[in-house]
C-alpha cells in the first residue's frame, strides 16, 4: 500500500467508478500485487466509511440501551416470579441453584434469543428439577 497520485487514482478509477465520472480527490492510495495496481482507496472513501461507522455504532448503542431496559425489565418480573414462588411456598423446597438454572433457560430460550418455550426447555426444566430431587 502506498500513496498514489491523482492521475493514477483516475486512471485506475475511472473504468470501475459507478456512475462512470471523475470523483474529486484529496489523496489516495493504493494497493499493489507483483507491481500491479489492485485497488485504490481515497479520501472519499475513507470520510464515507467514518460515516458509516459513526451511524452503526449510533444504532448499536441504542440498541444496548434497549437490551439494558429489556434486561432491567426481564429482572423485575423475575424477581415478581420468585416472590410469588415464595409466597405459594414453591421455592422454599428448591435451592437457589436450581432456580437460578431453571431462569437461565427460560431467559435463553425466550428473552434473548426470542424462540419459543418448548418441549426441549420444558425437558431441561424437568433434568433441574431431577437432580435437585437426587441431591
Amino acid at each position: 500500500m502506498k500513496q498514489i497520485t491523482y492521475k493514477e487514482a483516475i486512471s485506475f478509477l475511472l473504468p470501475r467508478h459507478y456512475s462512470g465520472r471523475k470523483p474529486s480527490i484529496t489523496y489516495a492510495f493504493g494497493y499493489y500485487e507483483d507491481e500491479k495496481l489492485k485497488a485504490e482507496l481515497n479520501k472519499n472513501i475513507m470520510n464515507k466509511e467514518a460515516e458509516i461507522n459513526k451511524e452503526l455504532i449510533k444504532v448499536l448503542k441504542e440498541k444496548i440501551q434497549l437490551l439494558e431496559e429489556q434486561k432491567a425489565n426481564n429482572q423485575d418480573i423475575i424477581n415478581a416470579q420468585k416472590e410469588q414462588l415464595i409466597l405459594s411456598g414453591v421455592s422454599k423446597c428448591l435451592n437457589e441453584q436450581t432456580l437460578e438454572n431453571i431462569n437461565n433457560i427460560m431467559w435463553e430460550s425466550h428473552m434473548i434469543k426470542s424462540k419459543t418455550f418448548d418441549k426441549t426447555q420444558g425437558t431441561m426444566i424437568m433434568q433441574e428439577l431431577e437432580k435437585w430431587a437426587g441431591r
